[in-house]
């Protein structure tokens, strides 16, 4: 279990700083969608996936059988954390920040799915 918690966060790194990398080129050609929360919409939506994978790889390992039902409650968690951290960065950001904010935080989320669901699969292949 811990070489693939390992192995996850090694992947996982990856594919954050490929994503921060793809945001700082974009808000480099696009200074006009930059928007100053954006560190911390980055780092709330990588730590908020990151803890639930693991914990989600920790149940696998601790009951199989019950690793849909973990899996649809650690997607629907994320998806409400990511809505209740996307209103309090709304309340907190400029006005005018709302509709890049929101993009972005459901770009990331998207990312992040995708490389989630891909991961299981190829765990599942094995």
């Amino acid at each position: 279990m811990l070489q693939k918690i390992k192995s996850y966060l090694i992947s996982f790194s990856i594919i954050s700083i490929i994503s921060l990398i793809s945001g700082i080129i974009f808000f480099f050609f696009f200074p006009q969608f930059y928007f100053p929360a954006f560190p911390y919409v980055f780092l709330f939506t990588a730590i908020s996936h990151a803890i639930f994978h693991i914990w989600l790889i920790k149940r696998m390992y601790k009951s199989p059988q019950k690793f849909v039902n973990s899996f649809l409650l650690t997607t629907t968690l994320k998806l409400f954390l990511i809505l209740i951290g996307l209103t309090i960065i709304l309340l907190l950001s400029n006005k005018n920040d709302v509709f890049p904010v929101t993009i972005t935080l459901l770009l990331l989320f998207l990312i992040y799915l995708i490389f989630e669901v891909n991961i299981l699969i190829n765990f599942f292949k094995k």
